[in-house]
């Protein structure tokens, strides 16, 4: 068995809320190859989700995105939607990882898989079935004419979210298709939920998450100690059209209770425009990192954006227990989303979740540079984890210009203390692993 090693890089300590939080900051170093991308060496990166595994002291489960994609919108052959996809044969990957002293080792990794058993892919969906116009090319063309265009996958995925179920099987969320995928203990897909309908292995959900923005399907996943599995959107909605988008504050969460597959949809209000000028965040610029369950009821989720010298990285702790589930996306001829935010929401009865700020990421030594934030668990109510997508250490521009980013998968370990602390935090009981 390989291991790979994450070297602790440092340990300080913050007031916030007048309680000491001890905060330390791990960085991968060392993470299996996987290829070269214009003379940069690749590696397994591209963290964008992590859960704790109950009945452990500090092992977790994070899973990669799709793969590295590099701009090429605006080179010679583009039209601003091209991507080029330089190993289009990586399947995404759940990594078990375990924190040892000041490292971090990679204990196991676990390829997603197609019902069939055989690796999912990063490629784009098919049309009608959660496509979002992306074109991929597996390099830039020197002829337009002879461009090496790549094909779809009724089975592609972007995962973005991962938990784990009391039977030791994982649930994961993904934004190609804003579907979530329950899988077996060996990553292969027992069931999609999906807005695109049902059939081969797939159970359909409200037809509102179709207009999810491009890319920005779900972003966060949770469950709950009951079993209930929640994925929360990571933007605004283009519902009932693109001009909404920037004139509302409402975002999703979907609910699903696997036992009986029904579901539910509640509404969660962004932060809105701050700042203004250059530096203005938008109701649109808001995303969800991640969110990991607290209770039935309570959750902790990542809201975050940076622009130009604004960096915002919030965790707020949400409870929905209060919160009214959407039974109808129109309401007196209007769109949900039209409604913009809380007020207009209570005119049509319908309460959001409710959110009060946990944590401020930017007041706890948290590096500003590191902003996608898109890893979070709970380990007890004393410990959170916190880390970024790295984006497999690479840029790119439009241009097809690829860098390096300098920029290595990192955690931050919380060590919540007095107020802090996570109240009324239930953990997740699982069926112990035979050995």
């Amino acid at each position: 068995m390989k291991k790979y090693i994450f070297l602790l890089t440092s340990v300080f300590s913050i007031t916030q809320a007048q309680a000491q939080v001890t905060v330390k900051k791990y960085t991968n170093h060392t993470s299996p190859a996987i290829t070269t991308v214009k003379g940069i060496p690749v590696r397994e990166s591209g963290f964008s989700g992590l859960i704790h595994i109950p009945g452990t002291e500090l092992d977790f489960y994070t899973i990669s995105d799709r793969g590295f994609a590099i701009d090429a919108g605006k080179t010679k052959c583009g039209t601003g939607k091209e991507k080029i996809l330089p190993y289009p044969k990586y399947c995404p990957k759940i990594h078990h990882i375990r924190l040892i002293g000041d490292s971090i080792v990679v204990l196991k990794t676990i390829s997603v898989k197609r019902p069939d058993g055989s690796n999912a892919s990063g490629l784009p969906l098919p049309e009608k079935a959660g496509n979002t116009g992306e074109t991929l090319w597996a390099d830039i063309p020197a002829d337009c004419s002879k461009k090496h265009v790549l094909g779809t996958d009724k089975w592609g995925v972007d995962p973005e979210g991962i938990c784990l179920a009391k039977d030791n099987t994982f649930w994961i969320c993904e934004e190609f298709g804003t579907s979530i995928w329950h899988l077996d203990a060996d990553g292969k897909a027992i069931k999609r939920y999906s807005p695109f309908g049902n059939g081969d292995h797939q159970t359909g959900v409200d037809t509102v998450l179709r207009y999810r923005r491009p890319n920005k399907g779900f972003e966060g996943i949770a469950i709950a100690p009951n079993g209930k599995v929640y994925g929360f959107v990571q933007s605004t909605m283009e519902f009932p059209n693109k001009d909404v988008i920037d004139t509302t504050r409402i975002m999703r969460i979907l609910e699903i209770d696997p036992a009986t597959n029904k579901t539910r949809m509640f509404a969660y209000i962004n932060d809105g425009t701050i700042t203004s000028g250059d530096d203005k965040i938008k109701p649109k610029d808001w995303e969800i990192g991640d969110a990991a369950a607290i209770n039935d009821s309570e959750f902790l989720v990542i809201e975050h954006k940076a622009k130009k010298s604004i960096t915002q990285l919030l965790v707020y702790k949400v409870n929905i227990s209060r919160a009214t589930p959407i039974t109808n996306n129109w309401i007196n001829g209007k769109a949900i989303e039209q409604y913009y935010d809380e007020k207009g929401l209570s005119s049509a009865g319908i309460k959001p979740v409710e959110k009060e700020l946990f944590l401020d990421l930017t007041k706890t030594g948290w590096d500003p540079k590191l902003v996608k934030t898109e890893d979070m668990a709970i380990v007890n109510d004393s410990t959170l984890v916190i880390g970024i997508d790295n984006d497999y250490g690479i840029e790119s521009t439009k241009e097809g210009v690829v860098t390096a980013s300098g920029i290595d998968p990192i955690m931050y370990i919380f060590s919540l203390q007095g107020a802090n602390k996570i109240k009324n935090y239930i953990p997740q009981a699982i069926k112990k692993q035979s050995k």
